[in-house]
């Protein structure tokens, strides 16, 4: 089974991530990512470490527009922007790991009997 799940930026982050007037205008859906984890180990930390890392990868694809870090107001945006994509894959992330513990747990529990 494949498993994964999609980052995506919500639009009030991305009306802050690309200014609110132009992306105001556009009716495009919002930026997304493809986060995959089918080949990590989500039952242990090294795995959960794994995963955060690629939706923090992830969060910077939506994210990252013509990023000029000089530019103080339009960094704040994108760091917004990260921090908010990233709350988003919260719940996924969360699921994912919860999933992947009660398979072991239930392994573990079927060899025992």
């Amino acid at each position: 089974m494949t498993k994964f799940f999609v980052l995506t930026v919500t639009s009030a982050a991305l009306l802050l991530s690309v200014g609110g007037a132009a992306a105001a205008q556009t009716t495009e859906s919002p930026p997304t990512a493809t986060v995959r984890y089918d080949d990590l180990n989500l039952s242990d930390s090294a795995g959960v470490d794994a995963l955060q890392s690629r939706v923090h990868s992830a969060a910077q694809s939506v994210c990252q527009t013509d990023l000029n870090v000089r530019d103080l107001t339009r960094y704040a945006l994108y760091r917004s922007c990260l921090r908010n994509a990233e709350l988003a894959a919260r719940p996924q992330q969360d699921r994912a790991i919860a999933e992947a513990r009660a398979l072991l747990l239930a392994r573990d529990t079927l060899r025992q009997h």
